[in-house]
């Protein structure tokens, strides 16, 4: 039905529900999507299709985004390594956005259209008698919470008042990088290590693995797998220094300087290699067979430096 004259509240041209009628079907939409509040609808004595209800659903505009006072980041794989980004308001615990990939300058750009949240400083922290805790933040502020998380580092300050008498001792460690490429040749590579990354931590020495596709810069291999790498006291520089446009899978094995040959950070390519090699003598094949097809010309080592702080 028509109306030549619309009447404020009662009538909307090219509509055939009230506004108010409309606001429920949205409504019971939200709540309950298609299925559902087409059946919620039906005993409201509202007789809609499942498929109406949604595509009404889609109709409604999408809620005016406030910056977060607190901004929630986590990444995940989505499948192989596709990777993706979710952000979460950590105040209401609802999602903000959801977008393929995981790099900083995704992140920098949202931050950048989206500014207007707190930057504080934390400076320390005091357990009140009612088991809560309260944060103080260099202007002035403080916030009270039941638990504080020091997700800032080795050098975290939440650590530091802690453990006030605790020493950080930087491990030492000699890395040996290589890589190899990933085609019909390395068909018979797992999914295992074809897929994800991966640690293997024996009784002596460790095994890192991880693969890379040529859509990735050196800044994002950085912050995929840099973390690990600084955790065993290792330079970034190991897995960028021979980066190129194309798919490999990039190994690192860690040992201590005294484990290995008084010569071993002088040898090169297959020196390097048959070292690795020897010293995994009896692992899994699989992971012997990634040693010994590693492109000579992209193996190096690198060695971390004692530190005490």
């Amino acid at each position: 039905m028509t109306f030549a004259e619309q009447v404020p509240g009662l009538t909307v041209r090219y509509q055939w529900r009230t506004p108010q009628l409309q606001g429920l079907v949205e409504a019971v939409g939200v709540v309950l999507a298609g299925r559902g509040g087409a059946r919620m609808l039906r005993i409201l004595n509202v007789t809609l299709s499942r498929c109406t209800v949604l595509s009404q659903l889609m109709r409604v505009p999408l809620p005016l985004l406030d910056t977060p006072r607190v901004l929630g980041v986590d990444d995940f794989a989505l499948y192989g390594g596709t990777y993706g980004t979710l952000l979460v308001d950590a105040t209401t615990r609802l999602p903000l956005t959801l977008w393929e990939g995981r790099d900083a300058e995704q992140l920098s750009r949202w931050l950048r259209e989206h500014s207007g949240g707190e930057d504080k400083e934390f400076t320390g922290y005091k357990q009140n008698a009612n088991g809560t805790v309260t944060a103080f933040f260099t202007d002035g502020t403080t916030a009270t919470g039941d638990l504080p998380v020091g997700a800032d580092g080795a050098r975290s300050r939440v650590r530091r008042q802690l453990l006030s008498h605790s020493e950080q001792h930087h491990t030492l460690g000699v890395g040996i990088g290589g890589k190899l490429p990933l085609g019909h040749e390395t068909a018979w590579l797992p999914q295992e290590m074809t897929g994800t990354k991966n640690m293997v931590l024996p009784k002596r020495d460790s095994l890192f693995t991880a693969v890379f596709h040529s859509r990735e810069g050196s800044a994002t291999v950085v912050e995929r797998i840099g973390a690990p790498l600084r955790a065993v006291g290792l330079g970034t520089e190991l897995v960028i220094q021979d980066t190129k446009d194309d798919h490999y899978i990039m190994r690192a094995y860690v040992a201590h300087p005294h484990a290995l040959p008084a010569d071993a950070t002088g040898q090169h390519g297959r020196q390097l290699r048959d070292l690795v090699a020897s010293r995994l003598a009896g692992r899994h094949p699989d992971l012997r067979e990634l040693i010994a097809q590693t492109l000579p010309d992209t193996i190096g080592s690198s060695t971390s430096q004692p530190q005490r702080g």
